[in-house]
């Protein structure tokens, strides 16, 4: 049987969803009813359940509560939230908090089944399934297999119904951009927590092109997409649409820049090993562009994409600065190849440089000079991680003229010369 806990501050609808379903029928045992959120945490502490079905409003601790403590204990305790609020923020939360499903009052006895059902299906899957997808996705990359018929059966038995002999792939690699500054500042509640939940965020797409994420870790998730469904044009552009849905998701869950390099669409599965370096790739995350693989960064529109990426995270705020500070923001975008000066930036505002100075000062916190410095800087940093341009070539893309000047910028900013901070940190 799969235990379920039921909270509800309204001993009514605490009754009535205790009793609505059959649940014995169901294959569920009701082993806990509460009227708050507190006294599910209690029950947690001592004892375990498989399901939690919650109110997410209730008088002392919420059932978002009850999410967070199962998640950041990492229980295997899968949250279904009720709400009587069309409330965008808690949606958004629930996400963050791996919540399995979100569901609106009044909720139908259809609606409660059909979510009841799903999870357990889910249970039943178990996470064994997932673990058993991915052993045999690394396998086929790395051609670890007698047979193509060996994969192709474990695949079928665990409900991914593609076709290996005809399907069409490509090989991705999604990086986090400022994930170091992010899990150091932002996220408290582990890298295996963060693991999980990057994991969980590129499944939910799986769909016409199915995604298997064959390693994540430090920010940097390697997969593989496949889809016996289309031609290859046809293939290889619905994968960039689902990446670029996958990529607006980190965005609006946590405030994630990311960036994917991709490498040529792969008509055969024998073709895997050769051509994605999966060897690398699949075992230890490292760089998995092979001989026919091709970077994203390859030009001055890409570079200008990180560009504005890092400078909108940091004025990401929109509605604490004036107008002629996200202004300025823009031209700095915009012209990331010159030296831009505060002259220059208040001409194009038109403002008196003195006043503009102050303006910025006082709403950014720091002063023009070292915005743009930080910019270009975490710019460089970037480029160096991720890209296979020369320093002397970077120097020249940031608007830096003069090499030693952009070296010593460069140390004080990093504490290391830009050669150190690539051979620490080079993917």
């Amino acid at each position: 049987m799969i235990s379920i806990v039921i909270a509800d501050d309204e001993i009514f609808t605490r009754e009535q969803l205790s009793q609505v379903l059959n649940w014995d029928e169901l294959g569920f045992e009701i082993v806990g009813l509460f009227k708050d959120g507190s006294e599910v945490i209690e029950y947690l502490k001592d004892n375990s359940t498989d399901v939690i079905l919650s109110d997410i409003k209730m008088k002392h601790v919420s059932g978002l509560d009850v999410a967070k403590y199962v998640f950041e204990n990492k229980l295997k305790t899968q949250v279904i939230l009720l709400s009587g609020y069309k409330d965008f923020e808690y949606a958004i939360e629930a996400m963050r908090l791996n919540v399995f499903e979100y569901l609106l009052k009044p909720t139908t006895y259809q609606e409660l089944y059909d979510v009841i059902m799903r999870v357990k299906e889910h249970y039943n899957e178990s996470h064994d399934m997932e673990t058993v997808k991915k052993h045999a996705f690394a396998d086929l990359v790395q051609g670890r297999y007698d047979s193509i018929n060996d994969i192709q059966n474990i695949l079928d038995k665990n409900k991914v119904n593609i076709s290996l002999k005809t399907a069409k792939y490509l090989y991705l690699k999604l990086i986090l951009i400022n994930y170091d500054r992010f899990m150091s500042k932002k996220y408290q509640y582990g890298a295996e927590a963060f693991k999980n939940c990057v994991e969980n965020i590129i499944r939910n797409f799986n769909g016409r092109v199915y995604f298997s994420v064959l390693s994540s870790s430090n920010g940097i998730s390697h997969i593989l997409a496949l889809s016996d469904q289309f031609e290859e044009k046809v293939f290889s552009d619905t994968v960039d649409a689902e990446i670029k849905k996958i990529v607006s998701s980190f965005k609006l869950l946590f405030d994630l820049d990311a960036t994917v390099e991709t490498g040529a669409v792969i008509s055969s599965y024998t073709k895997l090993p050769e051509s994605c370096g999966a060897d690398s790739a699949a075992e230890t995350g490292s760089d998995m562009n092979g001989p026919q693989g091709n970077s994203i960064i390859t030009g001055e529109e890409d570079i200008k994409e990180i560009v504005k990426s890092i400078a909108y995270r940091l004025f990401s705020d929109v509605d604490r600065y004036p107008k002629a500070v996200l202004e300025s923001v823009d031209y700095i975008i915009e012209n990331y190849r010159n030296d831009v000066s505060l002259n220059e930036v208040a001409r194009h505002v038109h403002l008196n440089s003195v006043y503009f100075s102050r303006c910025f000062k006082k709403s950014v916190g720091r002063n023009f000079v070292n915005v743009v410095n930080e910019i270009k800087m975490e710019t460089v940093m970037y480029l160096l991680k991720y890209s296979t341009f020369k320093v002397c070539e970077i120097c020249e893309m940031l608007g830096y003229k003069n090499s030693q000047h952009f070296y010593r910028t460069f140390k004080a900013f990093t504490d290391n010369t830009p050669v150190e901070f690539r051979s620490k940190n080079k993917v």
